[in-house]
């Protein structure tokens, strides 16, 4: 007796194939930290890759925490543009310098998968300021800036936060906790604001004159910079040392807002020293050096002032 087998039917079981095929592939070809060490060593590059929490995360995943939006140039307002003194823009800066070591820099955050990242490096700006100006750590809400602003978990502007910082300031994280969702904005006794803001730099082109500016900000102020930065998939893996984006990885996976705290050198290489809010499980401690100007790490960067 002969079975018939349907179109139809041959057609599911090809589908079901092809499927059960690509998911094969996938888990063979996924990338592991040793790939990525592999990598960095035939490049000489000065880092170490690590499973990490990040690593761990399915791509959509990863996306989630890439908010980090590029202000249009027809919005950025000249003056607005920080204009530093001659004897700034000629200082000599040491070779290595660092907010931690004068206790300015308050507690890594974890964003978990929302793209708030606009909110957590500008609020984590304030937070340096606040210690600065009161001599105490208080930490910041980063959910009422997410709920009470039109910034939401897909992104947002980085100016766009520090203006809603200015008219509307936020309160202590404690009485509005975060929740990683974007909700209803619910009032608060306001505990920091920011009294002014500039732009160091307001292009999307990181050079030496820009780095040169966010060294004197930092320097001269003893104030972070918030900026943007593009980000490789390489970068989920940092574990520790110098990062530099692979030579292959020419697509970002999209662009995230950090705070630099300082600098240094290693190897004749100059780093940024960078402040993320992906948790105190990543990287070091929640830190990370960045090759300066690698990954457009510097741009959209932005310099802040407290409130009384």
């Amino acid at each position: 007796m002969k079975v018939r087998i349907g179109k139809k039917s041959c057609l599911l079981v090809l589908i079901s194939v092809m499927l059960s095929v690509a998911l094969a592939l996938n888990t063979v070809c996924a990338e592991t930290a040793e790939d990525v060490n592999a990598k960095i060593a035939r490049e000489g590059l000065l880092w170490t890759a690590g499973e990490t929490s990040i690593s761990r995360m399915s791509p959509d995943q990863q996306r989630t925490l890439l908010g980090g939006l590029p202000t249009p140039f027809e919005e950025i307002d000249p003056a607005q543009v920080w204009q530093p003194s001659d004897s700034q823009s000629l200082a000599v800066y040491p070779a290595e310098y660092d907010l931690r070591d004068f206790n300015l820099v308050s507690p890594v955050e974890d964003q978990t998968t929302c793209g708030s990242c606009w909110a957590f490096s500008s609020t984590a700006n304030l937070e340096s300021l606040y210690i600065q100006a009161k001599g105490a750590t208080l930490p910041l809400s980063e959910q009422a800036v997410l709920d009470c602003s039109e910034g939401t978990c897909d992104g947002w502007y980085l100016d766009r936060a520090f203006d809603f910082l200015q008219a509307s300031g936020t309160c202590s994280a404690t009485t509005y906790p975060y929740t990683a969702v974007k909700g209803t904005c619910s009032t608060y006794a306001v505990a920091a604001k920011i009294q002014s803001w500039q732009w160091i730099n307001s292009t999307g082109k990181p050079t030496s004159f820009y780095n040169d500016l966010i060294k004197s900000w930092i320097y001269t102020y003893q104030r972070p910079v918030s900026c943007r930065m593009e980000v490789y998939k390489s970068l989920f893996y940092y574990d520790s040392g110098v990062y530099s984006h692979l030579r292959r990885e020419r697509k970002s996976q999209g662009g995230h807002f950090v705070l630099i705290v300082g600098w240094g050198n290693s190897n004749g290489v100059d780093y940024w020293i960078i402040k993320n809010s992906w948790g105190t499980a990543w990287g070091q401690d929640g830190y990370f050096f960045i090759k300066m100007s690698d990954s457009y790490i510097g741009t959209y960067a932005i310099g802040a002032e407290i409130a009384p």
